[in-house]
């Protein structure tokens, strides 16, 4: 299976070995336990969306509307609560217009969070895209983690132990070897995150053919083919 190892089973078994809970008979059952790491999951990805959201984001996806134009609604997340998209999330009138034309906030559109609303009560009659983070689908027996690379996912364990420990003052030893552990491990994720590509020529791809000489693998400007 890939990324076997860090599914949400994977993260059980570490949940209980950081903690010291026994992977059977435990008075705390594995729901439970799913929930400590859900709710590590959701922590951490809050943070990532306010420092490296782009290695979250999904395909560009379109808005419905059920007004005719005047707001658009962004769907549902995972859990079923109405869309709220987060890191750095952009509005775009066609996926031609990816990266370049996104709509601005304030002026091309009223940002309403679960929805938007177009300017002077004017509906809008095209398609739009939003291009963004999609809070995640909450871990459980059956539902695995998201985090970028897979082995990322030991952190999701790590915070959801330094939380278990902390409620109720349960383990004041446990939180402090889970917070020196998360320390080890963040910094270099988040490092990672920000160097996963490397910056070059930014028009590059726009500007220029690339490939062989003639330009016949590459689109030049608005998706046009160099020949």
């Amino acid at each position: 299976m890939a990324g076997s190892g860090y599914q949400s089973s994977d993260l059980l078994t570490r949940f209980n070995r950081f903690a010291g809970r026994p992977a059977s008979g435990d008075s705390i059952d594995d729901t439970t336990k799913y929930s400590w790491l859900a709710d590590a999951q959701d922590e951490l990805i809050d943070e990532i969306a306010i420092r490296a959201p782009k290695s979250l984001y999904g395909a560009p996806a379109a808005l419905t509307t059920a007004d005719g134009g005047l707001t658009f609604a962004f769907g549902t997340d995972g859990n079923g609560y109405p869309l709220f998209p987060i890191g750095q999330a952009r509005i775009y009138p066609s996926l031609s217009a990816i990266p370049q034309g996104a709509w601005i906030p304030g002026i091309d559109y009223l940002d309403e969070g679960v929805t938007i609303r177009m300017p002077n009560n004017t509906p809008y009659t095209g398609t739009l895209y939003w291009y963004g983070l999609t809070p995640a689908q909450r871990i459980a027996s059956g539902v695995q983690p998201v985090l970028q690379p897979p082995a990322s996912r030991l952190g999701i364990a790590i915070r959801a132990v330094k939380n278990f420990a902390m409620s109720a003052n349960r383990n004041a030893a446990l939180v402090q070897a889970m917070e020196l552990k998360e320390r080890e491990w963040f910094d270099p994720y988040l490092t990672l995150l920000r160097k996963h590509f490397s910056s070059g020529g930014g028009m590059g791809r726009l500007l220029y053919p690339w490939g062989v000489p003639g330009g016949v693998y590459g689109p030049g400007w608005s998706g046009a083919w160099w020949s």
